[in-house]
């Protein structure tokens, strides 16, 4: 049986797994807004993050809910989505390390600018979501939606000062490529132990 605590927990390492590329996003965002001429300011930064990982969230809920609907037996095939994306996207990084491109779209003017590109960098984040509240039950859905709230306010700072300390930036850049698909399979196991009840 799920406590609070352990819901909490469970909520932080689900975010942390499944945006550490939006961290990098908001210490780029951050340093565009550090520039005098920048029109981007700090409070876009959080506004657009809310926007967007709200957007998100809100369309993980309503299409986890509207599956939550199918039988019970049938509710494993869920955890298929992000434990498949994740063994894929693990395979075609690693076939591609050898001429390792990353790409980063052009900085955003305000906080729409932020939401939109947040709700763009964070489609994935669907596949790993939404399973998660096709199966959760109410309490857990409350806990992890209050956690997410903290968190998108910690990511905010901590992307706000990585644009102090270039190593940090330049690690993140360097291995989210594994990262976020190593996150997807564990979301995927994570998922598939609890919908057969072994966890």
């Amino acid at each position: 049986m799920s406590s609070p605590v352990a819901d909490a927990v469970t909520a932080v390492a689900l975010f942390s797994g499944t945006n550490v590329d939006d961290i990098l996003l908001i210490s780029l965002f951050s340093a565009y807004a550090r520039s005098q001429s920048a029109p981007l300011k700090s409070w876009h930064i959080w506004a657009g993050q809310y926007l967007g990982f709200g957007a998100l969230i809100a369309a993980s809920a309503l299409i986890g809910r509207g599956l939550a609907l199918a039988p019970e037996r049938w509710l494993w095939l869920l955890a298929l989505i992000p434990l498949g994306i994740g063994i894929v996207t693990l395979g075609k990084a690693l076939v591609a390390r050898s001429r390792d491109e990353e790409s980063h779209p052009p900085p955003p003017r305000n906080a729409w600018g932020v939401a939109l590109i947040t709700i763009i960098d964070g489609a994935d984040d669907l596949a790993a979501y939404t399973p998660f509240f096709a199966t959760a039950g109410a309490s857990r859905i409350w806990v992890t939606c209050a956690m997410f709230v903290v968190c998108v306010a910690a990511w905010c700072v901590a992307g706000g000062r990585l644009t102090s300390h270039p190593r940090v930036t330049r690690a993140i850049d360097r291995h989210d490529w594994w990262i976020l698909p190593v996150a997807f399979i564990f979301i995927g196991i994570y998922v598939l132990l609890t919908t057969l009840n072994i966890v």
